[in-house]
């Protein structure tokens, strides 16, 4: 191991700690190491005081760690690795270069050497295959009030300080991850409870289960389960048609005389007066029930606007057959149809007039 004589701050880091206790900041920028030669004489404080630069400077490196250890001491940290060596060298002399902050260059500001060649280390060349690291701390005596940076931007990593930063690293991952955990445990609780409490429970709690329970929900709502309440919705219409906002109309006329067609085309009519001014749907439903033989029998209705005649429909046009032949008897048949919409004004009178042979008995709903 080598063994190196007491740092020597030189004249220029003499003046740099001027500058510094007038009120400017220090910046400790690298460390230089080198196998310059020294003599007896050059190895005295005197002559190391006056150096500018390394005899022979090998390798620089900037400062991996760096804390103030007393009121006028400062510890500097360097990693000296022989990754980009080509060829081996003995360590010995080391410099620390430093500026006033604000300044351009840097200057040696501390010097230490060996006492001989004898007792410095041989620093290999790299091999390729292991790297070989020496971790260098070097004191630099400062003033108490002088403000100090150290440039550490590409230095090596300490094995010590590594290892401590994945461990730190690890936990707060590890940290991260059981957060992770829990936010996405409570969103499943969450969604598992909330499809309990519209009836479809998971069997248990995994994606699977979660997924069956939403795909009962669709089934329920788009499959067989929408056809039922589709047909519960037109039963509570039919039951209850005004709370679905359904002015209903009806009226009944049974066993209705109608005229003989060949005399008079009289017939009978349910008259309504329409409630409110817009459109009106009208469905009407007439059983025409012959009670003489005649080979034109046949059934009309007629819907009126107040006296004016606006539709006609034949039973016959619309394929309801009343007649099965010349001079039938007692033919019956029921002759339904749902008409478009009507436009009336809020007092017209809605008149839904049949007409033909015999009796009829007739059933009109209105919609609005």
């Amino acid at each position: 191991m080598a063994i190196f004589n007491s740092a020597v701050l030189t004249r220029k880091g003499n003046e740099l700690l001027i500058d510094a206790a007038a009120g400017n900041r220090i910046t400790f920028t690298r460390m230089i190491v080198g196998c310059g030669e020294y003599t007896d004489a050059e190895r005295e404080r005197s002559k190391l005081e006056k150096m500018e630069n390394l005899k022979d400077a090998k390798q620089e490196f900037t400062f991996s760690a760096y804390k103030k250890v007393s009121e006028q001491c400062f510890l500097l940290t360097a990693v000296i690795s022989n990754r980009e060596l080509a060829k081996g060298y003995k360590i010995t002399e080391i410099g620390v270069y430093g500026k006033i902050s604000d300044d351009s260059e840097d200057v040696l500001c501390s010097i230490a050497v060996t006492n001989s060649i004898e007792e410095s280390d041989t620093f290999p060349p790299y091999n390729g295959l292991q790297e070989c690291q020496i971790v260098q701390d070097y004191y630099v005596t400062i003033s108490p009030d002088a403000e100090v940076t150290v440039i550490t931007k590409g230095a090596s990593v300490m094995i010590e300080d590594f290892l401590a930063t994945i461990e730190e690293i690890k936990q707060k991952f590890e940290e991260k991850i059981e957060a992770l955990k829990k936010s996405f445990q409570d969103g499943v609780d969450k969604i598992c409870n909330y499809l309990k409490g519209l009836g479809f429970t998971p069997a248990d709690r995994s994606p699977d289960e979660i997924c069956n329970a939403i795909q009962r929900i669709y089934d329920e709502r788009y499959g067989t389960g929408y056809d039922e309440g589709r047909r519960q919705g037109q039963q509570d219409v039919i039951n209850n048609p005004s709370a679905y906002g359904i002015a209903l109309v009806t009226d009944i006329i049974e066993h209705m005389k109608a005229s003989d067609w060949r005399t008079d085309f009289g017939g009978t009519s349910c008259i309504y007066t329409a409630a409110k001014n817009g459109n009106v749907n009208i469905w009407f439903r007439v059983n025409f029930d012959y009670d003489h033989p005649h080979g034109a029998n046949a059934g009309d209705v007629y819907i009126y606007r107040n006296n004016t005649a606006i539709c006609k429909f034949s039973a016959s046009d619309l394929g309801y057959h009343v007649s099965e032949g010349g001079y039938a008897s007692y033919t019956s048949t029921d002759f339904e149809q749902n008409t478009s919409s009507y436009y009336f004004d809020e007092g017209d009178k809605i008149r839904v007039e049949a007409a033909g042979n015999g009796s009829a008995g007739m059933l009109v709903v209105l919609i609005y």
